[in-house]
């Protein structure tokens, strides 16, 4: 019933999850590249 007005809200939830889902995952490989470089740093 509510369909014209789910459906484009749906969509843009979902681009916005995998939107967030791409942040995180270039946050953590960031943060393992940065955490590595400490670890051979102290080492």
């Amino acid at each position: 019933m509510g369909e014209p007005i789910d459906r484009p809200y749906l969509f843009y939830f979902t681009k916005k999850m995998l939107k967030e889902k791409a942040m995180l995952f270039f946050y953590i490989r960031k943060g393992a590249s940065a955490s590595k470089r400490v670890m051979a740093f102290s080492a």
